[in-house]
Formats: structure tokens, sequence, C-alpha cells
């Protein structure tokens, strides 16, 4: 059964926080909403960021709704999709019964969640939801052992391989410049592969945050070859041009990741992907990247060192990329989720 051919369904889409916020929950919104309603569902997006800048959307966007309004929309609905629990959003579920969909964007409570009153408030909500979408095995593992695991989407419309000319030995980061997304581990990687080839080896950061001083001092002490570039935030176009001229795509998160958005974006763009093993991001790698024990500096170095001689090892990730995405596209991800939001309402109509 082909999703897109789906009797039509209103769909009511709850998500805490939308555009123009730009993190991995607002961007996976913006993806799946569009393509519901491109399967040809009516799909109102509802959402406490307010915002005077709009796109041209094929769904509706509510912002910052009163009660009132959150009850019409629960009653129009046919199905209640949460992107993250939204518990203040979907609260007139509690009256209202619809059947409600609800995706785990992100661990409930940490590895001990339910301990915290509002935590143990959220295992109950999603012990009230009819199907639960966890975005990675390890978010299943931790926090809903019977979620359906549906791995996240990435724009394929914009970050795209244009470029087969790159520095053999370029490597970027991507992401904030914050203590657990692990630049610092990155930055010494780079000096020690650089010192023990005695060749130029260039990282190119980009990204910002709290930790850039602390970052650039660290980066100011190679005494080697590595060529350390910190070329600030990045948007859209600007990300995929820089991504087209790296080899390699360190992403050593030292905390759980959920999933790993960026490692589809850098994979799309032709980078091979060096993954710590924390949470989603093995997951988001799959046989298209190489992964290394977190926090591990020696393992990291020595990975690198391992890919930079093995010719055959890296095209075998490049050979797996493609089919690695393909299975990541916005239709492909939509579509998963659409039959999951069909069969709930099936079931709860029947």
């Amino acid at each position: 059964m082909n999703p897109f051919k789906l009797k039509k369904l209103q769909i009511l889409f709850l998500t805490h926080r939308f555009y123009p916020f730009a993190g991995g929950i607002e961007v996976n919104s913006e993806i799946l909403a569009t393509y519901f309603a491109k399967a040809g569902h009516e799909v109102t997006l509802t959402t406490w960021t307010e915002s005077i800048a709009e796109k041209n959307w094929n769904f509706e966007v509510v912002r910052n709704p009163s009660y009132r309004k959150l009850i019409a929309l629960h009653r129009w609905a046919d199905a209640i999709f949460e992107n993250n629990i939204c518990l203040r959003l979907s609260l007139p579920n509690l009256l209202i019964r619809k059947p409600r969909i609800t995706a785990i964007r992100m661990d409930i409570g940490g590895a001990a969640g339910g301990k915290i009153w509002h935590h143990a408030v959220k295992f109950w909500w999603l012990g009230r939801t009819q199907d639960v979408i966890a975005v990675s095995d390890a978010v299943r593992q931790r926090n809903w052992k019977d979620a359906l695991v549906i791995g996240n989407p990435y724009r394929d419309e914009l970050f795209e391989k244009k470029n087969s000319k790159r520095g053999p030995l370029n490597f970027a980061f991507l992401g904030r410049l914050v203590s657990d997304k692990g630049c610092d581990l990155a930055i010494e990687a780079i000096m020690l592969v650089a010192e023990k080839l005695a060749q130029s080896v260039t990282l190119n950061i980009i990204g910002a945050g709290p930790e850039e001083a602390d970052l650039r001092r660290r980066a100011a002490k190679s005494v080697g070859k590595a060529e350390i570039n910190f070329l600030g935030e990045k948007i859209g176009d600007e990300i995929v041009e820089i991504l087209n001229q790296q080899t390699y795509l360190i992403v050593p998160t030292k905390t759980t990741e959920a999933f790993g958005n960026v490692v589809l974006e850098g994979m799309a763009c032709g980078c091979i992907p060096i993954v710590s093993n924390t949470g989603g991001l093995p997951e988001a790698a799959g046989k298209a990247g190489a992964v290394f024990p977190s926090q591990n500096r020696e393992e990291l170095v020595q990975l690198i060192l391992e890919l930079i001689g093995d010719e055959t090892r890296r095209n075998e990730y490049m050979d797996e990329a493609q089919e690695h995405l393909r299975h990541h596209t916005p239709k492909a991800v939509s579509s998963r989720y659409l039959k999951v939001i069909e069969e709930a309402t099936n079931k709860f109509r029947g």
C-alpha cells in the first residue's frame, strides 16, 4: 500500500517549538508537516513559538493558541500527532478523545527518567497514546521499549553532493560550540594526526557558542601542521558549500545524542562521518560511517589515521552512503509516519 494514496485525514500537528528556530525538532516538524500535506492530508501545525516571519507553507500554522482554539482544533482533527511530547498543546485530548501518535525525539528525564514528577507525567501521557515512535533504537531502549523506530529525515533538497574535488586531509566539525558537542576533542585529535603524519591537516569548524574563546585558545597551541579554522555560524547553502569541500565530518558528541541529523547532512554532501558511539549517532551513520568510543581521543586519532591510509575502506563507506540516505529522505520517512497515523486512526475508529 502506498501511504501517499491514503484517505484524506485532518491532522493536528503539535510541536512545542517551530520556525524561525532551526533546531532538530523544528526542522523535522517542517519536513514532516510539508510531506503530510503533499500526501493530500489537511494539516494544521500548532506551536507556542511566536513569529512575524512566515514561509509559504502548504499547511496552516497556528501560533500561541488560546485553549479555546486548542479545543476547537482537537474537535476538528481526525488524528493528533505530537512531534515530541507537548503536554499543554495536547491537553484537550483528555476530554476530546482522538487517536494520538507521539514521536520521542529526546530522552525523557535523562537516564533515570520518571523520578521527577513532570517526567513521570510524561511517561503516563505516553501510556495513553495510540502509538509511540522513537527516532532511534537508542531512544527506544532508554524511554519506551514498545516504540516503533523511525530514523530522522534530512533536507534532501538542500544537502547534496556537488563537488568531487576535496582536500584529502580536510575535516569538518558542524555544531554548537558547547562542551557536550566535543569540538575540543576534534581539535586535539586533528592536532595529533597532523603531528603524526607531518603533513598539513585542516579542521574547519562551523558553528558558534559559549565555548568558542576556549576552543580558539586550544587551537592556538598547535605547533605542528594542523590548520584549525573557525568559520562561524552558517546557514543553508553556506553549510552545503563548505561540507562539499571536506572529506570527513567529525561528530564527537560526548553526551547522549538522540539521533544526529548533522550526520546525514554531511553524508549527503559527500563527507565520511566519523561519529562517537553515544546514543543514536551510530544509527545515523549506519554502514556509511566510522564509529569510535565516546570521549576517547586516542581511539579517534587511530581511527582517523586508519581511514587516511585505507582507500578501500573509504570507498566502501561512500558506496554505502547512497543506500543509507535513501531511507532518510523526507518522502521515505514521512511515508512511514503516515502509515502509523493511518493505522492508528483506523484502529481507533474500528
